[in-house]
């Protein structure tokens, strides 16, 4: 292996098959940088006294305080460009996806297809090796993908079983190998669900955290004459959201949050990029089973 030329990505995904809004989330960085975020991490996790982040566990004070804790380090290393996160999102009531007999887990490992040739080939230099590490309990068996995705020459190929529409890479990027791995020893992929998993939330209750805010603010709007309840799960979320929100403004990053209803980034190119997937046209659609 040639490190100085080897990058590694982990990625993870949020609400493959249910809600409207769904993602894909991928944290890429050189691989000489990997032993000093995982040590950083690894304090984290246990300064905060928890054994592994996951989105669906935010629902209390603990889980809250970790994930500020974790943001506020994955910034540092955004901002000192040596890190990104990358998130796409889909609207499953766009016209790409509301179709009939939709295929869930085809059209996932088509917008993973779209991430990877997005950010390795785009985002990184050219020709650079790469090692993907996805969540080993993804809802796409990575084992059986991996001969299809690295071939012979290492040279990444994707290709869509859709009309004769192939993506493909030149030797822009290599891709070695994708290797799934356990979430509780890489809290990188940790890091992943954590921003997929609120940029979706973002999306899917964006409404819901409008009203929150307002509440929070003690300025009920005049057409809501109940005041809504919130369990403990929305609150925490909730303030997330709200604290990146804040991150992202107080350094400039060009993310929105209320503009676009959910985590938006105007620039792909910023090292933090939620970015929202628009059908390419007429001939764009999901899989069908």
């Amino acid at each position: 292996m040639v490190l100085n030329n080897t990058f590694i990505a982990f990625t993870d995904e949020s609400c493959h098959n249910i809600g409207r809004y769904r993602g894909v989330g991928m944290v890429s960085l050189h691989f000489s940088n990997y032993h000093f975020i995982k040590i950083e991490l690894k304090k984290i996790l246990q300064e905060s006294r928890v054994r592994e982040f996951k989105f669906e566990k935010l629902r209390n004070a603990k889980y809250r305080f970790a994930a500020e804790k974790i943001i506020d380090f994955i910034f540092n290393c955004l901002l000192s460009n040596i890190l990104r996160v990358d998130v796409l999102i889909w609207d499953t009531h766009d016209s790409r996806h509301s179709i009939l007999g939709r295929d869930d887990i085809n059209n996932l490992q088509r917008m993973y297809f779209h991430l990877f040739k997005n950010v390795l080939s785009k985002r990184w230099p050219s020709g650079s090796d790469w090692f993907i590490f996805p969540d080993e309990n993804s809802a796409i068996n990575w084992v059986d993908i991996n001969a299809f995705l690295v071939k012979k020459d290492t040279l990444l190929f994707l290709q869509y079983q859709l009309d004769q529409v192939f993506l493909r890479s030149t030797k822009i990027y290599k891709l070695k190998e994708v290797i799934p791995v356990t979430s509780m020893k890489h809290s990188l992929i940790q890091v992943s669900d954590l921003f997929v998993g609120l940029t979706v939330y973002s999306y899917n209750y964006f409404e819901e955290y409008r009203i929150y805010k307002v509440q929070d603010s003690k300025q009920l709007l005049l057409f809501e004459a109940v005041e809504r309840s919130f369990s403990n799960k929305e609150k925490e979320c909730f303030g997330i959201m709200d604290y990146l929100d804040k991150k992202c403004k107080h350094h400039k990053l060009g993310v929105s949050l209320n503009k676009s209803n959910g985590f938006y980034t105007f620039s792909p190119s910023t090292p933090l990029n939620f970015w929202l997937y628009k059908p390419q046209g007429g001939y764009d659609s999901a899989p069908v089973r």
